[in-house]
C-alpha cells in the first residue's frame, strides 16, 4: 500500500545516510515542481502555505481530483508543522500520491516517483551518525560535512519543531543535550541538505 512508502527509516544504534532533499513549494494553485523523482532514502520536505496542504492520497482519489485522505497517509497543514514545512522520508519504491484537499478539485495536486537508490556519491554526499540511540540525556553526533558548523531541529512525530541549536561544531565532537525531550521517537534535521533526518528514540 502506498501509506507504507511514508515509513520514516529506522535506524540503529548509529546510523550513516546518504540522500537528496527535495524541495516543494506552492505557486499559486499548483505545487512546483508537482512532479518530483526521488530515490529510496531521499527526503521530500513541502513548504505549505495559505489556504493549502498536502495531503496524501489514493491514486484514484488523485485522478478523479478528488480530496479524500489516504488511511495512515500525510496531511500537512500550515497549523500542524513547523512554520508550514514539513517532510517525509521515502522508504520504498512506487509513486506517492497528493492534493490540496481545498484545491483538488481544480486539480491542485502532485506526485512523487520514488526509485531504487544507487551507489551513494561520497564526493556529492554527506554522512552522518549519532548515538547513543535510544538516548536520555546527551546525544552525540559526527559528521564529515564540508560545513564547519550546521544548524539542527529536533522535529517530533507530528512534524513540529521541539528544538533548535545552532552553530553545531562538526569536524569534531559534538553534542546535543535532550534531557528536556519527552520519551518519544524524533528526527534531527541539518541545515546541511544534503544530510537526511536520522531517527532517534529518547528514553
Amino acid at each position: 500500500m502506498n501509506k507504507h512508502l511514508l515509513t520514516l527509516l529506522l535506524v540503529g544504534a548509529t546510523t550513516c545516510c546518504f540522500a537528496t532533499n527535495h524541495l516543494i513549494n506552492i505557486s499559486g494553485f499548483s505545487f512546483s515542481p508537482a512532479t518530483v523523482n526521488a530515490a529510496v532514502g531521499d527526503t521530500v520536505t513541502w513548504n505549505v502555505t495559505g489556504p493549502h496542504t498536502a495531503t496524501q492520497v489514493s491514486q484514484a482519489t488523485w485522478n478523479a481530483n478528488g480530496n479524500t485522505p489516504l488511511s495512515g497517509g500525510f496531511d500537512f497543514t500550515p497549523a500542524n508543522t513547523s512554520n508550514g514545512t514539513s517532510f517525509i522520508v521515502c522508504t520504498s519504491v512506487g509513486t506517492i500520491w497528493y492534493v490540496c484537499k481545498p484545491h483538488a478539485s481544480m486539480g491542485m495536486k502532485g506526485q512523487i516517483n520514488v526509485v531504487a537508490t544507487g551507489l551513494p556519491d561520497l564526493v556529492n554526499n554527506v554522512a552522518w551518525s549519532i548515538y547513543p540511540n535510544p538516548v536520555k540525556d546527551v546525544l552525540h553526533l559526527n559528521s564529515n560535512a564540508s560545513a564547519s558548523t550546521v544548524d539542527v531541529e529536533i522535529i517530533n512525530m507530528l512534524g513540529k519543531v521541539v528544538m533548535q541549536t545552532t552553530a553545531v561544531p562538526f569536524g569534531k565532537a559534538a553534542s546535543i543535550d535532550v534531557s528536556s525531550l519527552t520519551k518519544g521517537v524524533y528526527f534531527l534535521k541539518s541545515s546541511e541538505n544534503k544530510m537526511r533526518p536520522v531517527r532517534f528514540v529518547k528514553l
